[in-house]
């Protein structure tokens, strides 16, 4: 009897910002017939030349299968390769040759059951960060922004109305949230928690899963005003003012949010800039306590997002 494959059938989402670079995704995994499981859908990996973060839809073998080929090269066999050029064609020559090797293992198989992942990869190196979009062995960076895997469909089409790349890393946050929210109450097969990393020049951190819950309640809230709204404008009887919220009132309900990002900028902007070599530390939040790690430093690297580099 065949095993059933494990699907992240998930949405995963990539933000290219005026500031650096944000991985989204839920945390529901699939084994077909059987049952459904909270997993962590964005791996990292630190090694010599900077960071590397995956976060993948589709089979998930195969999704950890790359994740332990990039550890083996990055890691294991020590590269050192430090500028990001180099890093993504390092990244290409270790994944496409697995997912060439996959396709021709599985081609016997019916279409709809070989394995097939999208992934987001979203690396720091010394001169510059990138977003890398790999479907199959098509490899290509990403501009601004992508959703990819179930609910995609949706998510784009709010990201495309929404998302801007002059946005920071904390508006941008928002949005990112905002997007795999939807997708969870509407998209079959997308749930669970959201997981959001922030990646900066100096470090990286994610926001603790119930501060992430407390943003979601608050977009519920914004939209459930939103309805109120349009019943009241296509009501008979007269608008109650006072019952109405206004932006302004929803600007104020947001203040946790400034919050909660003066600990994520703490650690991506932190008052001592590290040197190459050094190390930079994190702020992990673990059942409601704060845990601070430490991690490898590398020089600033330079600013990618004027629109020389982006052709």
């Amino acid at each position: 009897m065949l095993a059933k494959p494990r699907r992240n059938m998930t949405l995963i989402a990539g933000f290219r910002c005026r500031d650096g670079l944000i991985l989204c995704a839920d945390t529901q995994e699939t084994i077909s017939g059987y049952t459904k499981l909270n997993t962590d859908k964005i791996r990292g990996l630190m090694y010599t030349g900077g960071c590397i973060n995956v976060a993948g839809a589709g089979d998930a073998d195969l999704i950890e299968m790359a994740v332990d080929r990039l550890v083996d090269h990055f890691l294991l066999d020590d590269c050192q390769v430090t500028d990001w050029r180099r890093t993504q064609r390092e990244i290409e020559g270790v994944l496409v040759p697995l997912f060439e090797d996959q396709a021709r293992r599985n081609s016997f198989l019916p279409s709809e059951e070989r394995p097939w992942s999208d992934l987001l990869i979203a690396y720091r190196a010394e001169d510059g960060k990138e977003l890398l979009k790999i479907s199959g062995t098509k490899v290509r960076r990403v501009r601004a922004a992508q959703c990819l895997g179930t609910g995609m469909i949706l998510a784009n089409s709010l990201v495309s109305e929404l998302f801007d790349q002059n946005m920071t890393m904390k508006q941008a946050g928002l949005l990112a949230i905002y997007a795999v929210f939807r997708a969870k109450r509407y998209v079959d097969g997308v749930g669970g928690n959201t997981d959001i990393l922030f990646i900066g020049d100096y470090g990286l951190t994610r926001i603790p899963t119930s501060d992430v819950q407390r943003i979601e309640s608050w977009w519920l809230e914004l939209e459930q005003s939103g309805i109120s709204l349009a019943r009241a404008l296509t009501a008979t009887e007269g608008i109650d003012k006072n019952a109405v919220a206004t932006l302004a009132d929803f600007k104020d309900t947001l203040a946790f949010y400034d919050e909660i990002y003066k600990e994520v900028d703490a650690v991506l902007n932190p008052t001592t800039k590290p040197e190459a070599g050094m190390m930079v530390t994190k702020i992990l939040h673990i059942d409601g306590r704060r845990f601070f790690q430490s991690e490898g430093g590398a020089k600033r690297p330079a600013s990618r997002n004027k629109k020389v580099d982006q052709q």
